[in-house]
């Protein structure tokens, strides 16, 4: 598993930091509904108790959800947005907890991104009768490449702070 991996390709060297993105597809209300708040906690607790065991020393930066599209067009997009809050609230709860408070720190990557502008657009016509174009959103959750450098740059300053502790 994971010793492995370093053991085979980063000659032997264990991490100091490990940063992580958890999901939100099992949990968010459509297809992908599977697992209950309570699961999703366990998983992510499991997760954590597993690289613990891997690497004793290192720090884990999990990082929270990413905002979605405000205002979307789809009636759903509300129960995502809630979700994605409830989500990430539970996320840092979990790093907050005694077992994990130190070596654990959450990321709170929504502010640094901006779905109004992370978000795949796309071009139309706004009429087969004109050659007027307007933008729509192409998919409201996954981020385009400005939205990933968003994601990425929230995750780099947290990764920064956590450096900055570690001296």
């Amino acid at each position: 598993g994971r010793q492995y991996y370093f053991d085979t390709y980063c000659g032997g060297v264990s991490p100091t930091i490990i940063v992580c993105n958890v999901g939100w597809n099992q949990f968010v209300n459509g297809a992908y509904n599977t697992m209950s708040m309570s699961e999703m906690k366990t998983n992510v607790r499991t997760f954590l108790d597993a690289v613990h065991s891997d690497f004793p020393n290192c720090k884990v930066l999990l990082n929270g959800i990413q905002r979605g599209m405000p205002n979307a067009a789809i009636y759903q997009h509300k129960m995502y947005l809630e979700d994605q809050v409830k989500l990430a609230k539970a996320y840092q709860e979990i790093c907050e907890e005694s077992d994990y408070a130190g070596w654990v720190m959450y990321g709170n990557i929504a502010p640094y991104f901006d779905g109004r502008y992370g978000i795949k657009t796309g071009q139309r016509s706004t009429s087969m009768f004109n050659n007027e174009m307007e933008t729509y959103i192409v998919d409201e959750v996954h981020p385009n490449d400005l939205g990933y450098k968003m994601f990425a740059y929230a995750a780099f300053l947290h990764f920064l702070y956590m450096v900055n502790q570690l001296n």
